[in-house]
């Protein structure tokens, strides 16, 4: 006879957001995991653990937290943007599946999976800087026409600069935007 245990309901959201039964039954395990994952909102400074398109190694890469809460599926999932961009076959600017979820530079976001998502108290200092020098870029959208997909790392295309006069929005860590000229 196989034991029963009660589970809470917000544990059973995260729980659903992992695919595969290993993963979500060794994650229910780590209860002290489970509370660290219900702390994370958005604009929390994590860790995530990506695995290489190309070597299929395991990284821990810097992020925010810019989404949390369920996509096209049952449980939730973390949205993420990337402190360095990665040229990854996820990787993505907040959207998914033809809906938008958050907006961020291209190669920036990535959608996890809760069992993937570290707690970061040291990088939530970076977080600031980061968006300041990607806002300074142009990185992010302009308002009224979408920039350019921006190149993979190493590409030899050109970027779109931003330029005196033009009208830009900015979206902060919970996605207010801020419009202006520059």
């Amino acid at each position: 006879i196989g034991v029963l245990a009660s589970i809470e309901e917000d544990d059973i959201e995260l729980l659903r957001g992992v695919r595969a039964p290993n993963d979500r039954f060794a994650l229910y395990q780590q209860k002290s995991r489970l509370r660290e994952l219900h702390s994370i909102d958005v604009g929390t400074a994590v860790k995530v653990t990506v695995v290489s398109d190309y070597s299929n190694t395991e990284k821990q890469l810097e992020a925010f937290v810019r989404f949390k809460g369920r996509q096209n599926r049952p449980g939730t999932m973390f949205g993420v943007e990337l402190l360095v961009p990665r040229f990854t076959t996820n990787s993505c600017s907040g959207d998914y599946q033809g809906h938008r979820y958050f907006r961020c530079a291209n190669y920036c976001g990535l959608f996890v999976q809760p069992y993937l998502v570290y707690h970061d108290p040291r990088g939530q200092e970076n977080i600031d800087k980061i968006i300041a020098t990607r806002v300074e870029k142009g990185a992010y959208e302009t308002s009224g026409e979408s920039l350019p997909r921006q190149p993979p790392p190493g590409s030899t295309k050109r970027r779109l600069k931003a330029r005196e006069g033009m009208r830009v929005s900015v979206y902060s860590v919970n996605d207010e935007p801020k419009t202006g000229t520059i």
